[in-house]
């Protein structure tokens, strides 16, 4: 396990005796979890290279991992374990087959399980405190969830080729969302009144969470071909981003789903994507074996350095850590800012420029040359 800082700078590296299989951080984060193909979680801290605690669950791997601010959900084999993480203590509960996916509601008083039956999957609303089923949720093939940040809804995704939005209280269905292919995960956005969620079919949806009305259909960038595996909202709601088996990342403005990006790198299917919490940043995983970070021009980043009136065309070039603007007779030397530095001027409009470092030289259509800068 590593972890790395906002420019990728390697802060930490945790060797672990079995492989993992899922990993979580805590709602604050300063602590976070690891799950291994041996059933064995351990928790960690921050800047620590030892493990603050470990819990041996079953043999069988750990497939369902998540916190909340009291609680650490554990899924192994046919097992749920809740930890107290101001005790300890260890709450089990039994179930009648292999938890296939569960996650921890924010208000710590529910949690949604799905578990093999058959071909498919049952799934179900539990108390955290008891353990006990409080709705059965009546749809076949769930294999994903995620809460809303309030708790007060869960959205599910199943192989039915529908999303489904609940009350996390009582177990009602609020909305069916079609799709035409799996639902392999779904995301709201901070404020909960937006969903997103990522297709088999090559498409993320963007859902009105009050209405089920579908907003946006994101097709996974240019050239798209295959699943679409994850998307995550940016933490102010203004962009999407999404993970595609054609080895983009792409962001999309959610307003209107022009493409803000396309982050092209990774040599094969990219499989998780997510903002940072500034928004800044965001992070892509690959089965390439890499991860990624990029710079996620949220809009109003990129600054107007120089402009010409009356309009004219204009090229820039760089000259060392300084911009060369050219547009007819005159040259600016700008700051990556816009700061004009200086500017000189050719008898006649300029036809050619070349750098070398931070020296340029120009060539005006009468054979005139000047050098500086």
């Amino acid at each position: 396990i590593r972890l790395y800082n906002r420019s990728g700078r390697p802060l930490q590296r945790l060797r672990l005796l079995h492989s993992a299989t899922d990993a979580a951080w805590s709602p604050d984060g300063t602590t976070f979890a690891v799950g291994s193909s041996s059933g064995e979680v351990t928790v960690w801290k921050v800047g620590r290279d030892v493990p603050v605690s470990t819990f041996a669950t079953t043999t069988a791997p750990v497939t369902a991992l998540s916190f909340n601010r009291t609680t650490m959900l554990i899924g192994s084999g046919t097992h749920l374990r809740l930890v107290d993480l101001a005790t300890g203590k260890v709450k089990t509960v039994n179930l009648a087959s292999a938890v296939l996916a569960g996650v921890l509601g924010p208000t710590g008083n529910v949690l949604a399980v799905a578990n093999r039956s058959g071909k498919s999957t049952t799934a179900s609303l539990r108390s955290t405190r008891t353990g006990r089923v409080i709705r059965r949720l009546p749809e076949p093939g769930i294999r994903s969830f995620a809460f809303s940040p309030d708790g007060r809804l869960l959205a599910s995704g199943s192989y039915d080729r529908t999303a489904q939005i609940w009350d996390a209280r009582t177990g009602k269905l609020r909305h069916v969302l079609q799709h035409t292919g799996y639902v392999l995960a779904e995301r709201f956005s901070s404020d909960g009144q937006s969903l997103v969620t990522s297709s088999q079919d090559g498409a993320a949806y963007v859902w009105d969470v009050g209405t089920g009305r579908r907003l946006l259909l994101l097709v996974g960038g240019p050239g798209a071909v295959g699943a679409v595996n994850a998307a995550a909202f940016s933490p102010d709601g203004t962009e999407i981003a999404t993970a595609s088996a054609n080895q983009l990342g792409t962001i999309y403005y959610s307003k209107d789903g022009r493409v803000v990006a396309s982050l092209a790198g990774h040599k094969d299917a990219v499989t998780s994507i997510d903002f940072d919490p500034s928004g800044r940043t965001v992070a892509t995983g690959s089965t390439d074996g890499s991860a990624r970070l990029w710079a996620a021009l949220p809009e109003g980043t990129l600054i107007r350095v120089d402009e010409r009136e009356p309009a004219v065309p204009v090229r820039a070039v760089w000259a060392g850590n300084r911009l060369v603007s050219v547009a007819g007779h005159e040259a600016r030397l700008l700051t990556r800012s816009g700061r004009p530095v200086r500017s000189l001027k050719l008898p006649a409009p300029i036809t050619a420029v070349v750098t070398r470092s931070s020296r340029v030289a120009f060539l005006d259509q009468r054979g005139n040359v000047a050098t500086g800068w």
